[in-house]
């Protein structure tokens, strides 16, 4: 019988926390902290309430900091894209200036389709009479020289009055009109230059086909 109530004794002791077992004593375990106080060592000695404001003062200085040099790295950065964009400007526009530094030079036509006679009447008419030259003299040398062809060419002479570059922009120039030479392909520009040209000097520029 006795053994019987040591065996409850000990089974219903067992099943109590250590706190509530008789005859022992309370254990608490320490807490751990969150804030490591070894680091703010030189504020052990200030009152428990100001060293929690220090604490929180140095923690603030601390995330201005890392908010200051994350700034500062950031515009460090938009410098470097910038001046990357920058460079690669340069670049392309130093490709560009050798792209056309090596491009050949190509006299670029301002052509037509052929026109026939007909087409070119009525622009044979107008600058003959605003010219005071014979319309018949114009289609001759037209009809001569080229066929009619605005754009044809023959070593340095070109378009349908044959005209030499020089001598277009000489004209030009003293008609007060465009003096490019590419124009020499234009019809109505062509008619209308070798109407002052003749108008001025003669059809000397054309002996052959001024006497056919």
């Amino acid at each position: 019988m006795l053994g019987l109530l040591l065996d409850l004794y000990l089974t219903f002791n067992l099943s109590l926390k250590p706190w509530q077992r008789a005859g022992e004593l309370l254990v608490l375990k320490p807490v751990k902290q969150d804030i490591n106080l070894e680091k703010y060592s030189s504020l052990s000695l200030i009152e428990p309430e100001q060293r929690v404001e220090k604490i929180a003062m140095s923690k603030q200085i601390e995330l201005k900091q890392k908010t200051s040099n994350k700034i500062v790295k950031t515009e460090e950065e938009v410098v470097d894209l910038k001046s990357k964009v920058v460079e690669v400007k340069k670049a392309e526009n130093k490709t560009v200036k050798a792209e056309v530094k090596d491009k050949p030079l190509i006299e670029e036509k301002i052509t037509q389709s052929k026109p026939g006679p007909a087409d070119l009447d009525p622009l044979f008419t107008k600058y003959s009479q605003e010219y005071g030259v014979s319309k018949d003299l114009l289609v001759k040398i037209a009809a001569c020289e080229s066929g009619f062809n605005p754009g044809a060419q023959n070593g340095p002479y070109g378009g349908m009055f044959q005209f030499l570059a020089s001598t277009w922009v000489s004209n030009r120039k003293a008609m007060g009109l465009d003096p490019n030479p590419n124009l020499r392909y234009n019809s109505e520009e062509a008619i209308r230059t070798a109407a002052f040209k003749i108008s001025r000097d003669g059809a000397g520029a054309w002996p052959v086909c001024s006497r056919k």
